[in-house]
């Protein structure tokens, strides 16, 4: 999930395989509109160690690396930082990043990365799904205010709902239809109309 804005940077909400493919598929071989694109990126949060949620980093980086050489901030568990780690001493150097984990941001947070994506306050909430996982609360430095709440993979969560109160936008995963309550809480997803309850609350 990329979110932008006019006049302001953006970033990235996990960063599945495939995600470098799609984003070159909506610029039809575009070079500008491929570089503004990429190099207008300055983050990807991760929000928890699954592949699916950020096997697409390392492509993603090479990618950007052709439009610019500024370093992408990259937020996620110490296992993605050691998964990115690890491919560069092993494999090959990956292009310029600045890993931060969601538990240091959750200590203190890094003036760099909130001027990078144009933010006034970011919060890394740990959310029900694994160990390592957390969503993001982004209040972006716009006129006027807006902020920006992410789920990632999580059942209903009560400290996302109160670090995103009063959200312009919710971004909220809802693997499992009604009904399929009890699935949802084995896998620790949501259903669609606890997503919509969250969005309530």
């Amino acid at each position: 999930m990329q979110l932008n804005g006019p006049d302001h940077p953006s970033f990235l909400f996990d960063c599945g395989e495939g995600t470098t493919l799609q984003l070159l598929r909506l610029m039809s071989n575009d070079y500008a509109q491929q570089a503004k694109q990429f190099a207008g990126i300055k983050c990807v949060f991760v929000s928890h160690h699954h592949a699916d949620h950020h096997m697409g980093t390392i492509s993603f980086l090479f990618e950007r690396a052709t439009y610019t050489n500024e370093p992408l901030y990259v937020v996620g568990p110490p296992s993605v930082e050691r998964y990115l780690f690890d491919y560069t001493t092993t494999i090959e150097p990956l292009p310029p990043y600045v890993f931060l984990t969601n538990q240091a941001l959750q200590k203190r947070p890094d003036p760099g990365l909130l001027a990078a994506i144009g933010a006034s306050a970011l919060r890394c909430v740990t959310v029900y799904h694994c160990q390592g996982a957390f969503g993001y609360v982004v209040d972006r430095a716009a006129a006027p205010p807006f902020r920006v709440v992410y789920s990632g993979d999580t059942k209903p969560c009560t400290p996302l709902i109160h670090e995103g109160s009063d959200c312009d936008l919710l971004i909220h995963e809802a693997t499992f239809e009604d009904g399929m309550e009890k699935e949802a809480a084995l896998k620790r997803h949501s259903t669609i109309g606890q997503a919509i309850k969250v969005a309530h609350e």
